[in-house]
C-alpha cells in the first residue's frame, strides 16, 4: 500500500501547526479567543502574511524557522496537549 509515511505526516503537521499557532498568538494575542466567536479573520490574515505567501519559496523546515525563529520542535504541541487534557 505504501502508507508507511502516511501517519508520521500527521504528527509533523500537528507539530508545525502548534508551533505556528503559538507564534501567531504571541504576535496577536486576540487570535487565541477568535475560536469562541468563530471568527478566523485575524488568524487567516496572519497565516497569509507569514506562511501562505512564503509557502512556495521555502522548504517546510526553513519556513517554520523563518516564521517562528526556531526549528520544528515538539514543545508547543506538548504544551497544547497538556493544556487541553491536563
Amino acid at each position: 500500500m505504501g502508507a508507511i509515511g502516511y501517519f508520521p505526516t500527521y504528527t509533523i503537521g500537528n507539530l508545525a501547526a502548534a508551533q505556528l499557532f503559538h507564534k501567531a498568538k504571541e504576535e496577536y494575542p486576540e487570535i487565541g479567543s477568535c475560536f469562541l466567536d468563530v471568527d478566523y479573520k485575524n488568524l487567516l490574515e496572519w497565516l497569509r502574511n507569514n506562511v501562505h505567501s512564503k509557502g512556495s519559496l521555502l522548504l517546510p523546515e526553513d519556513l517554520i524557522k523563518e516564521v517562528t525563529g526556531e526549528s520544528l520542535t515538539t514543545k508547543y504541541h506538548l504544551d497544547h496537549l497538556r493544556e487541553r487534557y491536563g
